[in-house]
């Protein structure tokens, strides 16, 4: 896509940070045992909300996973969390009890207001800590959710009455984007640093990361699915640089953009709807979003998995003439495409415990 559209662009893993309050560097329907049953730790979870710095600007530049706030142009402000928000989402981060831990990972959730959008989620590893410290986008806090209350809301992209022939859906977009950044902190503190020795001939055997990277991926950033004529995505990593990704995953924003215009050129619009089919017919991706970097494949595609099962929401975008109409469900991808299946399966076996049925 061109720079024609700022609607949403969905998540990236790095932050800039420094010792101040303004930074410039600049329906829940699952009974499954895995997912439903809320922790005691409820209480202290919401201690991991912080409304204000508790980190440096140094100890994340040194981290991981910095990438391109190294020579950043992050700048926000910190948001005081709205207290029935923090303890709604401190009760879903109690309830996810998986194989590998985030919350033993978390150095600090925050809320912030940037005044670039350049995404909705934001996670970064910190050296000193050697946790990870996570920013949402305050703009998901709506007036929509009553009282701020605990309910599961779908916050459809409806783009029509912009000219747009599209209707996007993911959800409840604060809770997606929570759920998200959750699996990028279990991705960067558990797995990356082995998924690079394996890449690297230092570790033997396939481990759960590796089968799951070489389901999609002959490169760390290239997919085995070939380029997307389309919208291919540059991006600087290596396997020998996966452990210093600097120049990492998340310089280059792909997603959705509204412009100045009223509406974006056809032939944009035709290469979005280009890409989602060929997401269907001849990937194992969930989005097109997931093609970008094996980073953002894993947590989009643990995401999809989990909030389906948890709370009944799938992603879903659907074109309208006077483009071809299609329709995008990672459900029914799931349901239908052997090879989306295939890898919603192995996800679901070995890291959710919960067998495909």
């Amino acid at each position: 896509m061109n720079n024609f559209l700022i609607l949403f662009v969905l998540f990236f893993s790095s932050i800039s940070c420094r010792n101040s309050a303004h930074y410039e560097n600049k329906k829940h329907s699952s009974t499954d045992q895995n997912l439903a049953q809320p922790s005691s730790k409820e209480a202290s979870l919401g201690n991991l909300f912080s409304d204000g710095e508790s980190f440096s600007l140094q100890d994340v530049k040194e981290g991981k996973t910095c990438g391109s706030v190294r020579n950043g142009n992050l700048t926000f402000t910190f948001v005081q969390w709205p207290g029935e928000l923090k303890k709604w989402l401190a009760g879903e981060l109690a309830k996810m009890k998986f194989k590998k831990s985030a919350t033993e990972k978390l150095h600090g959730i925050y809320l912030a207001n940037y005044s670039n959008d350049i995404g909705t989620g934001l996670t970064c590893h910190d050296a000193k800590s050697d946790k990870m410290v996570v920013l949402i986008n305050a703009k998901l806090v709506t007036r929509e959710r009553r009282d701020l209350s605990q309910q599961v809301m779908t916050t459809p992209n409806d783009l029509r009455p912009l000219g747009i022939p599209v209707l996007e859906d993911r959800g409840d977009a604060i809770l997606q984007t929570f759920v998200h950044e959750m699996f990028h902190v279990i991705d960067l503190a558990y797995y990356l640093d082995d998924l690079a020795d394996s890449l690297e001939g230092k570790a033997a055997g396939a481990s759960f990361r590796q089968t799951l990277y070489e389901m999609s991926w002959k490169e760390p950033l290239k997919s085995r699915f070939g380029e997307d004529k389309a919208e291919a995505t540059e991006l600087a990593l290596t396997a020998t640089s996966i452990k210093n990704i600097d120049a990492h995953p998340l310089k280059k924003h792909s997603g959705l953009f509204l412009a100045d215009e009223a509406s974006p050129p056809q032939d944009e619009m035709q290469i979005w709807l280009n890409e989602n089919k060929w997401i269907a017919t001849k990937t194992n991706f969930f989005s097109t979003y997931a093609k970008d970097n094996f980073l953002e494949d894993f947590a989009v595609s643990l995401e999809a998995i989990y909030s389906g099962k948890a709370y009944d929401t799938w992603y879903r975008v659907e074109f309208f003439a006077p483009l071809e109409k299609f329709l995008l469900s990672t459900k029914a991808l799931i349901e239908s495409s052997p090879s989306h299946r295939e890898k919603a399966c192995f996800i679901r076996k070995e890291f959710f415990g919960d067998p495909c049925s």
